[in-house]
């Protein structure tokens, strides 16, 4: 009754699941010793577990709005809804993006909450380690809305992650540290490269299999990345030209200005906690185009 209370409307579709009482029961029935992790942090982890998970399917004038509702528990951090403060700065040809908003506010209260629950001593330590490390960087006070992104500029496909952070001094000298913890993390193996694109430094780092880390664990590891920083966003990705499409970007040719997009979110809702977003019509036509003709 509770889970069917916090449904309104009418639906073509009702589902329910008591997920919290389902997974002890599965968990109650493995053989002892199964589990990987110590009774302690199992018994944890179901503590967190919703008691229920429940939704609908409605049929709108022109698309199927699916909807999940669940309690929240007392551990589950609280971030405030709003609009995406991203959408307008990643560019068009954007095909999937997943938003997180509060991150830094999320990582805070979510560790706080699980310190609260009175965590087995070994979880214990786990987190204090982790928030010695982030107390190291500066806390996360600074860290906003992020978003993975994937881009496609004809067959071609690039990703990367875009975050806001309280203002552009914020973003430079943090990029400055992570630049700073790469380079003492990988060693005589990386080469860094810098450029200047439309005022703004791109750094590309290219970690080889001559550095520390890739001599001892004897792997010829190879991996890029390029980064910026453009006003209060740090830009991440894995090719220069997924940095240089966001630098890019304005308004007019943002994924905010996309009908796709603004129709999508329209139906979802336009204020929220997080937002995930696929373009499934051209992610599917460039799948074609590369089926042979028998197939397509």
């Amino acid at each position: 009754k509770a889970a069917m209370k916090s449904l309104s409307g009418d639906s073509i579709s009702i589902y329910y699941v008591a997920a919290n009482a389902l997974i002890r029961q599965e968990m109650a029935a493995m053989p002892s010793g199964a589990s990987a992790l110590p009774q302690d942090q199992v018994n944890l982890l179901l503590d967190n577990v919703p008691a229920w998970v429940a939704g609908q399917v409605r049929a709108e004038s022109d698309h199927l709005l699916v909807e999940t509702t669940l309690p929240r528990s007392s551990s589950m951090p609280k971030p405030g809804n709003h609009a995406s403060a991203l959408a307008s700065l990643v560019p068009a040809s954007t095909v999937g993006l997943f938003e997180l908003h509060s991150i830094g506010d999320l990582a805070t209260t979510g560790l706080d909450a699980l310190s609260a629950q009175n965590a087995p001593a070994e979880l214990r330590t786990q987190i204090n380690t982790i928030k010695t490390a982030i107390a190291g960087f500066g806390g996360l006070e600074w860290l906003g809305d992020g978003a993975a992104v994937v881009t496609k500029n004809g067959s071609t496909y690039d990703g990367g992650i875009v975050v806001k952070t309280t203002d552009a001094k914020t973003a430079s000298d943090k990029l400055g540290l992570l630049r700073t913890l790469l380079a003492a993390s990988v060693g005589s193996g990386l080469a860094t490269q810098d450029e200047t694109y439309k005022g703004v430094t791109i750094t590309s780092l290219q970690a080889g299999g001559s550095g520390a880390g890739g001599a001892a664990s004897g792997m010829n590891l190879n991996a890029s990345v390029a980064f910026a920083a453009k006003d209060d966003l740090i830009i991440a990705g894995t090719d220069v030209s997924f940095v240089k499409s966001v630098i890019d970007t304005t308004a007019d040719n943002s994924l905010a200005s996309s009908d796709t997009y603004k129709t999508a979110l329209s139906a979802a809702g336009t204020n929220n906690a997080a937002a995930a977003y696929v373009d499934v019509p051209t992610i599917a036509a460039g799948l074609d185009a590369q089926l042979p003709p028998a197939y397509a």
